[in-house]
């Protein structure tokens, strides 16, 4: 060591003053906004300490995976004789790469010695020349002295530095001292990656597909179907669609998937229940109930074809005669066991059992058959054990007679059947039929949009080419426009985080285009980039609350806009009281929503705005 001289231990100890705490955030928790729910209060209490413990754990590795040493405040010292790269100097995993601009501008000295510092690679030189010296070539730290200063300068030039561990995107820290002067400068280690680019073709038919979500609402899809057919004839459309009862929707450059419902929500109820049913036991349960179903209906449904158009010049009672002795067996086998489930279920699982005759079905539970001046809604929804005073008839059966015998394993299956339906959803969809898309952009709407003449996708097109760095952009529904800013505070570690929805809420306009603003949310009418979209992905954990929430997990991703000079049209609102039981949350969906943003998003509170 003898010739090198060390910096003072002291002034490498010095820092540089703070910078005016309105530079820098709060240290502390966060503030919520007026209004907002506290999520630790949504949380049940005797899961409440387990529960924080998990969380804390998952941020923890959260923290890991997305902060380094690149995330920390360095300062530029003033009047330092240090010449170094304060930004952009980026490295690939374990491969050398010189320095950028690395030199001493010093006053005139016998000697010169200066020193580099790194953690997580090593530092090379050039062999120095007779008037230098050279010290941890090839190791974490590496001194160099020389008595001139144009030779001292020649061996920084030549300095590299290499990662030794293997890392996609990290970073390093590296410190550069001479005398009682110390410099640190970043150095990015990141692995490139290879751009994954999209053809857009000659027309919009190869730059954009259109993708919706339906669920019990066919005759609006097809109203949506034929507006798009209208101004785009060869535009791809998917649809996602787990209606109980299906209809396929066929035509060119249509994609209809359908999910089973009850095989994907099965799987959730055994993860989510603390016991219950099992998974397995379902299964078993359902193919034994498929293959009954399967031998009833093949007896029956021929017969019941033929018996039902031949009395559908009788009138309702010879619908019902013709109905009830084709499927007799399998009524009273159903009715048997479903008249101990709750009421408001029953009509749904009867939906699912009986699709083959669904259209008949679902008329009579909804409606109401009216024979010996009792509805069928009425019975079901009572209970055969509530009924009070005669028995109500239909064909001259009694009821009660009719649900005599059976098969015992219905009840169970009814009772996991049930509590699969209430956990339907259509975020799982939007995945779906996301990940199906093949351009670079997809337009999502709903199933009971209709396009206009104002439904302009080059329009759309054309912002978002103009734009690269822009990832959603959303426009008005009828003549509605919209859209709302995510104000988010990071909090601390313990309490979390403080978000707030602000519905109307804009920044400012987008360059170039006064119709535009750049918002942090928009309505369920935009286009967006397939890749970006596809990153963050929709959590289909939730169900029927949720839109918001695919933008606060895009917060940070994703770069969104609302436009005013495209617009798709509203069909008019319809009686669908099938749907509605399902599209309108239950108190426990909302507690639900509250408690995943409490652990899923690290969240103390929340305002929807």
């Amino acid at each position: 060591m003898a010739g090198f001289k060390r910096a003072p231990l002291v002034a490498l100890l010095v820092l540089p003053p703070p910078l005016p705490p309105s530079h820098l955030p709060s240290p502390g928790p966060c503030t919520c906004a007026n209004g907002s729910t506290l999520l630790k209060n949504v949380v049940p209490k005797n899961q409440a300490v387990e529960l924080i413990k998990r969380r804390e754990k998952e941020f923890q590795q959260h923290k890991a995976r997305t902060e380094s040493v690149l995330s920390t405040r360095l300062y530029a010292p003033s009047n330092s004789p240090l010449q170094y790269p304060i930004q952009g100097f980026k490295v690939r995993p374990m491969t050398p790469t010189f320095i950028p601009g690395l030199a001493l501008h010093a006053e005139q000295r016998r000697n010169y010695t200066v020193s580099l510092k790194v953690s997580k690679g090593v530092l090379r030189t050039t062999i120095p020349a007779a008037r230098a010296k050279v010290q941890g070539n090839g190791e974490s730290r590496l001194m160099m002295e020389s008595s001139s200063l144009e030779t001292l300068n020649e061996l920084l030039a030549n300095v590299s530095y290499t990662s030794t561990v293997y890392h996609i995107h990290t970073g390093d820290l590296a410190s550069f001292q001479f005398e009682d002067h110390e410099a640190v400068f970043p150095i990015t280690i990141k692995q490139p990656q290879p751009p994954v680019l999209y053809d857009m073709g000659t027309d919009v038919n190869s730059q954009v597909t259109i993708t919706t979500k339906t669920f019990l609402r066919y005759p609006q899809l097809k109203v949506l179907l034929r507006s798009i057919r209208q101004f785009y004839k060869d535009i791809e459309v998917i649809i996602a669609d787990d209606s109980f009862v299906t209809e396929k929707m066929t035509g060119d450059h249509i994609q209809h998937y359908i999910m089973p419902p009850g095989k994907e929500m099965l799987g959730k109820r055994e993860r989510n229940s603390g016991g219950g049913e099992s998974l397995g036991a379902g299964q078993e349960g359902s193919k034994g109930l498929e293959t009954f179903l399967e031998d009833s209906l093949d007896r029956g449904l021929e017969g019941f074809g033929t018996s039902l158009e031949a009395s559908l010049e009788g009138g309702l009672e010879g619908i019902w005669r013709a109905a009830s002795k084709a499927v007799g067996p399998l009524l009273r086998t159903i009715w048997r066991k479903a008249s101990k489930v709750v009421g408001p279920l029953l009509g749904t699982v009867l939906r699912v059992a009986l699709k083959a005759v669904g259209p008949f079905l679902e008329d009579s539970l909804e409606g109401g058959i009216e024979c010996g001046g009792t509805s069928l809604e009425d019975n079901l929804e009572e209970g055969l054990e509530g009924q009070s005073g005669g028995r109500p008839r239909y064909g001259g059966t009694s009821l009660e007679d009719s649900l005599e015998g059976g098969l015992d394993t219905v009840g169970p299956l009814l009772r996991t059947a049930a509590g699969t339906l209430r956990r339907l959803g259509w975020f799982a969809g939007r995945n779906l039929a996301v990940s199906q898309v093949t351009t670079k952009y997809f337009l999502w709407v709903d199933d009971d949009f209709l396009f206009t003449k104002w439904t302009k996708i080059e329009e759309m097109v054309k912002v978002m080419e103009a734009n690269p760095e822009l990832d959603v952009l959303g426009g008005k529904v009828g003549k509605g426009q919209f859209y709302s800013s995510l104000i988010y505070e990071e909090g601390d570690e313990m309490e979390g985080g403080c978000m707030y929805r602000k519905t109307r809420g804009k920044f400012h306009s987008l360059p170039g285009y006064p119709q535009c603003s750049l918002v942090s949310g928009v309505v369920n009418f935009f286009l967006a980039r397939t890749d970006a979209v596809q990153r963050v992905g929709f959590d289909p954990n939730l169900k029927r609350v949720a839109h918001s929430e695919f933008f606060m997990d895009g917060l940070g991703s994703l770069m969104v806009t609302t436009c005013g000079h495209v617009a798709i049209g509203h069909q008019r609102k319809t009686k669908e009281k099938g749907y509605m039981r399902f599209r309108k949350p239950a108190k426990s969906d909302a507690i639900s929503k509250l408690q995943l943003h409490f652990f899923k998003n690290h969240l103390k509170c929340i305002r929807y705005g």
